[in-house]
């Protein structure tokens, strides 16, 4: 749709035209310079979008649905290109915060020469449609709550190295949930465009909400006393029901416009009256000096929360842990974005990461070291694969290439570009002389891992997400996005069974050590033990709080760990799907995992850009046989 909003001088009125009109339909304007937004059902990246939130001058909002995960997200996109670039210098700071009070950032990426910032989407309503829909103030005990949910934020990211501030807060930049938290939002991503429901300064926020620093002409600085007069004015507007008057306006009239909050509202307590009217001080040295002490003024105190997610190692938390104790041995942050895919070396010294952000790395595991990062790829990695000399590493990209790399120095030596569209996952047959690409196009390649030739392809009828070849190569197992799973003959590609395993994508897959069972995990929140003879399900892996995008066998077949989007790590007993372990692992989610060579060690990767290394101890059973696991 085309929005009758001019990108050059912010006037129009705003209707909505078809894609191929020349002049809006209702005031007559040009639509040559007007703003040009995507329709409902377009996929963007791995994302399909639903409804259009909101848009100004620079940028619009939609919501939409992580075809990869299901998660519902926002999808932030920017009309300007060198907003794109500022993207990942803000996305890289946030990305690593995690508060209640902030949402969670997934992942930065462009499209069509626009930049678009995916992150959660935060359900139920903005303040300023609070306010709008009651037309009078909130109740003080309410309107106070609020306020000390937003000072904790605040507090989080003035306390930051360095700080963080909004310079836009007001009331439609926070959203209140249904469970009445608050979340900040808007850092700065939408601000300098003229929004159409509030007129908004370039660059510098809302007149109503901005102090007088944020004006180019003041000459002034904006620091956490910025964010300070934002919050007073918010809150002024939330116990009165009036907008305040811009700073400007304060500054050039005398005496100051601004209405005393008792006066509009009698029945607040005078104390908060004082802090209130004391943070929207127009001289920065008059107002509260930090947010602790604006919060104090108001009656309340704060804990402070852990300030970045991963500067120290979290630690290991078993939640329900049966016969097994899981232990962290590493942690590594090894990328600003989330990793989506990992592999070790055969000898079981290095770890490859590959992540959204374009880039993949090799880490040792004995110490955790960066051994190099290899950049090349034009967008994030998915898949990795490891040569059987372990010199060399594969890697599949979304921009439907598949790189060798040298693992000494990290030079790219071979690059293949047969698949119409992203590259979903790589997987190396069990002698490593084989090498399976697959993705969005819905074709399997096969390559000759020391040089890449083809060997052959198939189509599978939809998109394939997962690649798992049975222990003894004969045969491989892929994993489809209309929730099939197919086995197929590894020379010939032959179909051999069609399971239908799943209601929605089939995630990740894998044998047993043997190759009498494959198991499936989906987006739908389930997984599932299959017999490879008869295409039987013989048990579920219950217990998953969302999608499931990983799972992975013990190498002597007697555990099957998943990994899901609601950050634990859990383990299974493979005899009868008891439940024997469950970890806190990547609060953001656990994207990829992977058993070291043997099996006293899994590795697990999120979106947290962190891979952690946990020993496993305890309970094993394969073959019906019970032994314990001691190091």
């Amino acid at each position: 749709m085309i929005i009758c909003l001019d990108q050059r001088t912010g006037g129009g009125c705003g209707t909505e035209n078809a894609d191929d009109a020349q002049a809006c339909r209702e005031c007559g304007r040009s639509l040559r310079f007007a703003l040009l937004l995507h329709d409902p059902d377009t996929i963007i990246g791995s994302y399909r979008l639903l409804d259009l939130v909101g848009y100004g001058g620079g940028g619009a909002v939609y919501a939409a649905d992580d075809l990869r995960s299901l998660e519902r997200v926002a999808i932030k996109q920017t009309f300007d290109p060198a907003g794109a670039l500022s993207f990942r210098d803000e996305f890289t700071a946030l990305s690593r915060l995690s508060h209640p009070g902030l949402p969670r950032y997934n992942e930065l990426f462009e499209f069509g020469g626009n930049g678009y910032l995916a992150m959660e989407f935060i359900p139920g309503q903005s303040m300023q449609e609070l306010i709008d829909e009651r037309g009078s103030p909130l109740a003080e005990d309410v309107a106070l709550d609020y306020a000390r949910q937003i000072c904790a934020v605040l507090h989080f990211l003035h306390g930051h190295e360095p700080p963080l501030f909004h310079r836009d807060i007001k009331p439609a930049n926070l959203r209140l949930t249904d469970d009445g938290t608050v979340k900040l939002v808007d850092f700065g991503l939408l601000k300098r465009g003229s929004q159409l429901t509030r007129k908004t300064i370039r660059g510098m926020g809302t007149p109503a909400y901005a102090p007088i620093e944020q004006y180019a002409t003041s000459g002034q600085h904006t620091n956490a006393r910025s964010d300070i007069y934002s919050l007073g004015a918010t809150l002024y507007h939330l116990l009165s029901a009036v907008e305040p008057p811009p700073a400007t306006e304060r500054a050039a009239l005398s005496p100051d416009p601004l209405m005393s909050l008792h006066t509009l509202n009698p029945a607040i307590e005078l104390d908060v009256v004082v802090a209130v009217e004391r943070a929207m001080a127009q001289v920065q040295a008059d107002r509260f000096a930090s947010v602790a002490e604006f919060a104090a003024a108001l009656g309340f105190s704060f804990q402070p929360l852990p300030r970045i997610r991963g500067a120290a190692p979290p630690l290991a938390r078993p939640l329900a842990v049966g016969a097994l104790d899981v232990q962290q041995a590493l942690f590594i942050q090894a990328h600003a974005e989330g990793i989506v895919c990992l592999a070790v070396r055969g000898d079981g010294e290095l770890l490859a990461a590959g992540s959204a952000d374009d880039t993949a790395s090799l880490w040792r595991i004995y110490d955790g070291a960066e051994v190099v990062r290899l950049v090349g790829h034009g967008r994030g990695v998915n898949g990795l694969a490891f040569t059987a000399d372990g010199a060399y590493l594969a890697t599949g990209s979304a921009d439907a290439t598949i790189k060798f790399w040298q693992v000494e120095g990290g030079s790219c030596v071979l690059t293949l570009e047969k698949h119409d569209d992203w590259v979903q996952t790589l997987a190396a047959s069990p002698d490593r002389q084989t090498l399976a690409s697959a993705g969005a196009d819905g074709v399997l390649w096969l390559w000759q891992m020391y040089d890449g030739l083809p060997l052959g392809s198939l189509r599978a009828g939809s998109g394939i997400w997962s690649i798992a070849w049975r222990p003894d190569g004969g045969q491989f197992a892929l994993g489809l996005e209309d929730g099939r799973a197919q086995l197929r003959q590894a020379g010939d590609g032959r179909l051999l069974r069609t399971i239908s395993a799943h209601e929605n994508v089939v995630t990740g897959l894998d044998f047993s050590h043997d190759g009498g069972l494959l198991v499936t995990v989906s987006n739908d929140r389930s997984g599932m033990i299959w017999d490879v003879a008869s295409g039987d399900p013989l048990r579920s892996l219950d217990g998953h709080g969302g999608a499931v995008a990983c799972v992975a066998c013990s190498p002597d077949g007697g555990v099957i760990a998943t990994g899901c989007i609601d950050g634990l790590l859990r383990f299974y007993r493979a005899a009868d799907a008891a439940l024997l372990a469950e970890v806190e692992a990547h609060p953001r989610g656990v994207n990829a995992l992977i058993w070291l060579p043997g099996g006293e060690a899994i590795a697990t990767a999120g979106m947290d850009g962190a891979v952690c290394v946990w020993k496993v101890q305890g309970e094993r059973r394969a073959n019906g046989e019970r032994r314990q696991v001691t190091r």
